[in-house]
């Protein structure tokens, strides 16, 4: 005669509930829910990093170009231009930014051209959990100098 446990409003036999138990079959299933939000955690996070450091790149790239773009110019006031123009034309090309986002300011002493580009960061693309747990700051600057000839 086979015996069966009352477990609430259903009747389980002892032996498929010990076997039940003692089973590791669903064990693996267990560690990988435990897990996989953490793992979905670190991978938008790391996404979220490379984005940021990638547009970083950018933007020092952005400035090194205009600012060796804008040094063949005669005067100063041609060298702004020139620099603003390259950056509404060209600037648009790289990867990770919006021109619309960016300005640059031209600043000529004695005979070094530099060339700051501030780019506003609150439209970029990161989640809002990782803006919480990682400081994105609303601006970014990138700046490049060169030697006037």
């Amino acid at each position: 005669m086979k015996r069966v446990l009352r477990h609430g409003s259903f009747r389980v036999p002892e032996r498929c509930l010990h076997h039940f138990l003692r089973s590791r079959s669903g064990s693996n299933s267990v560690e990988f829910a435990i897990l996989a939000p953490i793992l979905c955690l670190l991978l938008l996070g790391a996404v979220s990093v490379g984005l940021f450091v990638g547009t970083a790149h950018s933007l020092a790239q952005i400035a090194a170009d205009v600012s060796r773009y804008a040094m063949v110019g005669d005067t100063a006031e041609t060298r702004r231009q020139m620099a603003e123009t390259w950056l509404r034309t060209t600037g648009q090309d790289y990867p990770l930014v919006d021109a619309k986002r960016m300005s640059v300011v031209v600043v000529e002493q004695s005979d070094l051209l530099r060339v700051t580009i501030s780019y506003d960061m609150t439209n970029l693309p990161i989640p809002d959990l990782v803006r919480q747990s990682m400081p994105v700051p609303a601006s970014l600057v990138r700046t490049a100098s060169v030697v006037i000839p």
